[in-house]
């Protein structure tokens, strides 16, 4: 899956939940209750003065989708659960409290606060796609595949049940969107390209419609189409770091470097620590020659993978090839293995990964992953090179 909003693609309706009105509203609800509102101690009052009442579960509500829309999760988690405490029954503080356990990876949790919801409110479409998403990112994360075999069905299934709803086009339309993170998970690009295309259709305007479109596009090679869809979704929402950083990486990739380092810069200007937008920021510093900065490059891609370890193989394997260019076969080894762990279908890997342990002398080892690499891809002339070279 693309880098993208697509590997965590959120529930569009979750957008319209938090607009701009929402931190007015944060802000009434702070001042209306002093338990809440963490505001210097006023002087002593008398003693007749009566104690500030407790948060109300509405609050507690209020502010959870607060701290959910700025991205502090244990405090929306907080929160949300402190409203369901209070209102048992409150539906959306239940829906909070599931979207907050999936970003905290607490995917058996999400999946049941999803499931008691549809329960009570069997009407409500935002639980369904939630639900939904719980089922692929579970199965997305697995160590364990047997134990998820089932999720991306399952997940499936669910989305099948919410259209049967017959909900609003805004609601179909990330139904749709939906759809097609499951078929890219299942490895149906033509499927999740058709869904992916119904989104569209539905909500022409909506900036994570489009780039999930966009990544989807570019994984089938279509990158000129994915250049453009992604440049409207930039153009609708100019503060979304991560969509410009992808851009950025397109435009780099279709030679276009200056610009697409001038959509890297904005994007670290905008999120200056978000793992993608520095991983993408120092594959550019590397690769772009009029911009070439390899110790930029390295500080960059040490940065992203501070920030998330697991995620990005690219990262790995770009920072490996710079040890290698610096003759450090160790270090190169050590991050071309973790690429090559991670991503293992990846031919390019292979072939850096190769020429890292035929630097640390094992030209045996060196040859098998040349071998697997021109079995990944029949054509790749770096291989077939490097394969000549070590014999």
């Amino acid at each position: 899956m693309s880098p993208a909003v697509s590997l965590i693609a959120e529930d569009i309706l979750v957008k319209q939940l938090y607009t701009l009105g929402l931190l007015a509203l944060v802000s009434a609800s702070l001042l209306s209750s002093p338990a809440l509102a963490q505001i210097p101690a006023a002087p002593a009052a008398p003693a007749t003065t009566a104690p500030a009442k407790p948060p109300t579960s509405k609050q507690y509500l209020t502010l959870g989708k607060y701290y959910y829309y700025v991205g502090q999760y244990d405090s929306a988690y907080y929160a949300f659960r402190k409203a369901l405490d209070l209102d048992p029954k409150s539906n959306d503080s239940l829906l909070g409290l599931g979207r907050t356990q999936l970003r905290l990876r607490l995917y058996s949790a999400s999946i049941e606060s999803f499931k008691k919801l549809i329960q009570t409110d069997s009407r409500n479409t935002s639980a369904y796609i939630a639900l939904s998403q719980a089922y692929k990112d579970q199965f997305s994360s697995s160590d364990d595949p047997d134990t998820v075999k089932t999720n991306l069905d399952d997940a499936l299934r669910v989305l099948k049940d919410a259209e049967a709803l017959k909900p609003s086009d805004v609601a179909l339309s990330a139904i749709y969107n939906q759809r097609a993170l499951i078929y890219a998970g299942k490895k149906d690009l033509p499927k999740a390209l058709e869904a992916a295309a119904q989104a569209a259709r539905l909500s022409p305007d909506d900036d994570v419609v489009l780039s999930n479109q966009a990544s989807l596009l570019y994984q089938s090679g279509k990158t000129d189409e994915a250049l453009t869809t992604l440049a409207r979704a930039v153009a609708l929402n100019p503060r979304d770091a991560v969509n410009r950083a992808f851009l950025g990486k397109l435009l780099v990739q279709s030679g276009k470097g200056k610009e697409g380092l001038t959509e890297l810069s904005r994007a670290m200007r905008l999120s200056p620590k978000n793992a993608y937008v520095l991983g993408q920021y120092g594959i550019a510093k590397y690769v772009v020659k009029d911009g070439r900065d390899v110790d930029a490059a390295k500080k960059s891609l040490e940065g992203a993978l501070q920030g998330d370890s697991l995620r990005y193989p690219e990262f790995y394997a770009y920072l490996g090839r710079i040890y290698l260019d610096k003759n450090d076969a160790k270090n190169a080894k050590a991050n071309l293995a973790k690429a090559v762990a991670l991503e293992p279908t990846q031919a390019e890997y292979r072939v850096y990964y190769g020429k890292a342990l035929a630097a640390n002398g094992d030209r045996t080892e060196a040859q098998k992953q040349f071998g697997e690499a021109l079995r990944l891809d029949p054509n790749s002339k770096d291989a077939k090179d490097a394969l000549a070279q070590l014999k």
